[in-house]
């Protein structure tokens, strides 16, 4: 977004690290490379862990608040025009940035690198007994506020413990959803495509909010996909991989907690060997892994071998070269059903999301008996790897707007935000056309009902 906007004559973009975090050094040297200005405006800290006991609210109340002065002086301090966000939810930090921009007139928007509904946070956090029923507090502030709370196997949980959610509450930084991702008090929430707009009124998101304008990995895919032959090549000679042959791509995720989830495997090393094992059987095929950010390459260095191979690219720039996409539960997955491409969701941590049930031509296994056989069979079965291309063509458009015009509707948004109005386009805060565009495009209208050279319009001006 920062490249995006730095090549208009309207705005200059600011990254703000607001904490520190093991890639920082990393994302500050891109930042430079970029030219794109950069400062470290770190927040006060927020007490984590700990009980569901009232005792710790009078210290998270203090330590909200600062956290709310600091972002008040740092939009002071820069007088910006908008705030952009990648995420909102819980505790991240996003809600203190917004009200302070709210306080002094300054918009917000979220342009979403990643999905979740409530089904995450649900498996992450639902066997946590300092925010279950069995804490007294826990039950009071889940009848007092019940948004906050859900069922799991019988008992009720909340989001948060119920100190940290009841200060959230008093100092009004309290999300309507606590639930669900980018569930927000932020002016707008972008939104990549139709089935993400799907997606996110069934997860109950104000649509309001909702602004379908694509995204900046949609067209980097669209163009990708157009030279994927050579570019395949290419990366083959880099890595040092036999010429020619289809391609795997195993996404490796980052850790996961092992402990109360219904997983095989002890240690995810385990797992991450038969992740790639069973891939590199294939031998009519290449096995390129691509790392999580969070993954450092010297740490999974061991998983090379004959056939496979780490590449250094971002995953967006590889997804469209493969023929073949394997994934844990991840997000990405949504940008391999854009592309055509079949995956293997290998849920090892019986996760169970809902996010692809229902895509045709993305297989869920929970065990490597069910992995090895539905890997086995889309790299030996061309049959039934053709149908698994051939049902997924079928959805495979409503996964993304590769019309080309993702970026001039990002710079739409901002205009309309920011107040950079043009004599030709729709007037700001029309709600009502907001949601009868997005309405009529999520039933199955063509999406050029929205106009790429106009771009959407936010939910609320």
């Amino acid at each position: 977004m920062a490249a995006l906007l730095m090549g208009t004559e309207h705005y200059r973009p600011v990254i703000v690290f607001a904490y520190r975090y093991a890639a920082l050094a990393r994302d500050q040297a891109v930042c430079r490379e970029a030219k794109v200005s950069w400062l470290c405006f770190e927040a006060p800290p927020v007490p984590g862990g700990g009980h569901a006991g009232l005792q710790t609210l009078p210290g998270l109340l203090v330590a909200l608040s600062r956290r709310l002065s600091h972002a008040r002086r740092l939009i002071a301090e820069q007088a910006p025009a908008l705030l952009v966000f990648a995420v909102d939810y819980p505790g991240c930090g996003s809600a203190e940035f917004i009200r302070a921009g709210h306080d002094a007139g300054v918009p917000s928007v979220i342009v979403p690198f990643s999905i979740a509904n409530h089904e995450e946070a649900l498996c992450a956090y639902g066997h946590d007994i300092e925010r279950s029923d069995r804490v007294w507090t826990n039950r009071v502030v889940g009848w007092l506020f019940p948004r906050w709370r859900m069922r799991l196997r019988g008992r009720s949980v909340l989001r948060e413990r119920a100190s940290f959610a009841l200060a959230l509450e008093l100092l009004g930084l309290a999300p309507p959803l606590p639930w669900v991702q980018n569930s927000s008090q932020a002016d707008a929430v972008t939104v990549e495509s139709l089935a993400m707009l799907d997606y996110y009124r069934r997860s109950g998101l104000d649509e309001g909010r909702l602004v379908l304008t694509g995204a900046l990995y949609n067209d980097l895919l669209c163009q990708v996909l157009t030279e994927a032959d050579q570019r395949r090549e290419a990366l083959y000679a880099e890595l040092g991989l036999p010429a020619g042959k289809p391609m795997i791509l195993v996404s490796l995720p980052p850790p996961i907690q092992i402990e109360g989830r219904d997983c095989e495997f002890i240690l995810h090393d385990e797992w991450l060997e038969v992740l790639v094992a069973e891939a590199a059987r294939a031998g009519d095929w290449n096995v390129v892994l691509c790392l999580h950010p969070m993954l450092p390459i010297e740490a999974c260095a061991w998983l090379e071998r004959d056939g496979v191979r780490i590449a250094r690219q971002d995953t967006a720039s590889l997804v469209p070269l493969s023929a073949l996409y394997v994934a844990c539960v991840s997000a990405t997955i949504r940008w391999a059903i854009a592309c055509g491409i079949p995956c293997v969701n290998y849920d090892a941590y019986a996760c169970r999301y809902s996010d692809y049930r229902e895509v045709p031509g993305v297989y869920h296994v929970e065990t490597a008996a069910e992995y090895t056989d539905v890997l086995q069979r889309l790299t030996t079965d061309r049959a039934f790897y053709e149908a698994a291309v051939a049902a997924q063509a079928e959805v495979k458009d409503r996964w993304a707007l590769f019309d080309g015009g993702n970026a001039s509707r990002l710079l739409a948004l901002v205009d309309r935000l920011c107040g950079v109005e043009d004599a030709h386009r729709e007037p700001a805060g029309d709600a009502s056309g907001v949601r009868e565009r997005n309405r009529a495009c999520a039933d199955g209208k063509p999406a050029g009902m929205i106009p790429p050279d106009t771009g959407p319009v936010p939910g609320n001006g």
